[in-house]
């Protein structure tokens, strides 16, 4: 692949797009053989300091939920609870909810294209269908938003269209009118639907960590942008590392996150714990060393 494709991540994804088309081709037999199959990513993938990479901890989310207005307390809760991505979060529906159970299904996501925002079914990876185990707090957090929006219970064909009135989780003006004026100039009253947009969302969450007093600009080594950290996707990160440091089984991780591979958590595990600069500092001291047990 040439430089012409700037950055690691966009190489990556540029060469699946262009190899689902190819083996798409092959499969109708409009071309013999995928002639990228053997492209390659020439691309150096970025290479970030630990601290970088190193999720919030319970007491600074803690904070930036302080930060966030009140109705926005229950997505956090369950965002940090379940780390579940923003798209299957948004996307949760009434039916695929079950409180005696204390579970949730992650079905399909919401993708944002171009400020659009489409109800697609498929996950990010296959691995992204999966059940996800409600903590107790996670538990009230969507007890909170049914009791405040009743949403239905019907499970409404993908292709039928967003359906708000499913969602669990909405904008607090969902339902709402407001006035836009159409091509012709009229001003015409529309009904909000209300789903959670994450560029919206934005707003609301930029002045709670810098007011919670752990924000920092970054810079992405790929695109040259400037990025505010901690984003809301590292929500997952902070899960995975509370669990591996738990004892949890990578595999079991990985089941629940929705992660074909763990290469990326196990990174994180590595490097974020400040138990593993204990146990490494206590075994340089020849002190015995206590193993966490894998909990399948």
């Amino acid at each position: 692949m040439t430089a012409e494709v700037k950055g690691h991540a966009t190489q990556k994804k540029v060469l699946e797009l262009l190899n689902m088309m190819l083996r798409d081709a092959v499969r109708d037999q409009r071309i013999p053989f995928n002639p990228g199959e053997h492209v390659r990513v020439t691309a150096a993938a970025p290479v970030r300091h630990p601290d970088d990479l190193k999720p919030p901890t319970r007491e600074q989310y803690a904070l930036v939920r302080q930060n966030l207005p009140e109705y926005y307390h229950p997505l956090a809760v369950f965002l940090e609870e379940t780390g579940m991505r923003w798209g299957e979060a948004t996307a949760l529906r009434r039916c695929h909810v079950d409180l005696d159970a204390d579970i949730v299904k992650v079905r399909e996501v919401v993708i944002d294209d171009e400020g659009h925002l489409i109800r697609q079914a498929a996950p990010k990876t296959a691995a992204g269908f999966r059940i996800v185990p409600l903590t107790p707090e996670a538990r009230q957090a969507v007890a909170a938003m049914i009791e405040k929006w009743h949403p239905a219970d019907t499970e409404s064909p993908i292709e039928s269209g967003m359906h708000p009135e499913e969602l669990i989780f909405r904008s607090p003006r969902s339902g709402k009118t407001r006035k836009v004026r159409t091509e012709a100039g009229d001003k015409v009253e529309t009904v909000i639907e209300g789903v959670l947009n994450r560029n919206n969302f934005k707003r609301v969450w930029l002045p709670a960590i810098k007011d919670a007093g752990i924000a920092r600009q970054v810079k992405n080594a790929e695109t040259g942008r400037t990025e505010w950290w901690p984003r809301v996707h590292d929500y997952r990160h902070a899960l995975a590392t509370r669990l591996h440091a738990q004892g949890v089984s990578e595999k079991d991780v990985q089941l629940v996150l929705g992660q074909k591979r763990g290469g990326r958590v196990t990174w994180l595990y590595t490097h974020g714990s400040d138990e593993a600069l204990s146990t490494v500092r206590s075994a340089m001291q020849g002190q015995q060393v206590r193993h966490l047990s894998a909990v399948s």
